[in-house]
Parts: structure tokens; C-alpha cells; sequence
């Protein structure tokens, strides 16, 4: 679904080129364009890779939203969606040692869990402010 504020500033770019505005100020103005269609195309990505129970998917999200240059600290949704896919695997790595009764190197693990808990923490009161 496109916005009518994306057809305005095409439509504004293209009266740019027409009243000769130079092309490099063009240029960087339709670069800017194509990356907020790139962030609302991963906030849509990690909306739905979040809601999937499926790890695989949400590390993939992940991992596409990194390859398109995005990082945690410029967008709230990839922060999300990072924190949640480093907690869930945790969650997997600490369940699978109990139900394997292997608790060898479960204290570790559960450190890191607790380490990404506060991080996950401190991004909630972020974005709560």
C-alpha cells in the first residue's frame, strides 16, 4: 500500500527535475525516498516475523532488515525484534539443557539469558518514555 505523502514526493521530485534543481540534490532526495519505503517495508517484516512462533523466521527478519543497512539503535522495530529472537533463543538453548537433564554449561547460558533480559528491559522503558 503506497501513501499519499510517497506520491507527493515523487510527484515533487519530478517538478524538482523540471525546474532544473540539480541532479545531485535530486538524486540524494530519491535515495532518501527509497529508504523510507525500505523502513516501512521492515517495520512490516518484524511486525510479522514477531508475531511467528517461529524463531527461524524472526532471525531472518532479522538478518534481511541488517542486510538492507538498517540497525537496532535507528529503529525501535528492529531493536524489538532483535532483543525478542536473541531472548527466544535462550529460552530454547536453557529448556532443551532441563528437558536433557545436561545442565552442563546451563549456568552460562543462563547468564546470557539474564544479560539480554536486561537489555530487553531497558529497551522497554525506552520505548515506554
Amino acid at each position: 500500500m503506497r501513501y499519499a505523502d510517497e506520491d507527493y514526493l515523487k510527484e515533487s521530485l519530478d517538478l524538482a527535475k523540471i525546474a532544473g534543481i540539480d541532479e545531485e540534490t535530486i538524486q540524494q532526495a530519491t535515495r532518501q525516498l527509497a529508504r523510507l519505503r525500505m523502513v516501512d517495508e521492515v517495520n512490516k517484516l518484524m511486525d510479522k516475523t514477531m508475531e511467528d512462533p517461529d524463531l527461524l523466521a524472526l532471525e531472518k527478519g532479522v538478518q534481511i532488515a541488517h542486510t538492507s543497512f538498517f540497525i537496532e539503535e535507528d529503529m525501535d522495530m528492529l531493536c524489538s525484534g532483535s532483543l525478542q529472537a536473541r531472548l527466544r533463543f535462550w529460552a530454547q538453548e536453557i529448556q532443551g539443557a532441563v528437558q536433557s537433564s545436561q545442565p552442563e554449561g546451563l549456568d552460562h547460558s543462563v547468564k546470557k539469558a539474564n544479560e539480554v533480559m536486561t537489555q530487553s528491559q531497558e529497551a522497554l522503558e525506552l520505548f515506554q518514555s
